[in-house]
């Protein structure tokens, strides 16, 4: 029933605006690509701590286990 009254307001919508198809997009083009590029730093950066972090537990809990056993 949402998605079903969703796309009637999209209809509705598209009807009441199409004397304006040809407006600029040029802000939304824009704006699009900061909010993408902004996006994939966040996630790249996250990855990068999480592979770091991982390799260093895991450096420090090798090291843990070879003073453990006597070495």
């Amino acid at each position: 029933v949402i998605i079903f009254n969703l796309n009637y307001m999209i209809y509705k919508e598209m009807r009441e605006t199409e004397s304006q198809k040809r407006e600029d997009h040029l802000n939304t083009i824009v704006l699009t690509f900061i909010l993408m590029t902004i996006t994939t730093f966040i996630v790249v950066t996250n990855i990068i701590t999480a592979i770091l972090w991982w390799r260093r537990s895991w450096t420090i809990s090798r090291v843990t286990i070879k003073t453990s056993r006597g070495y």
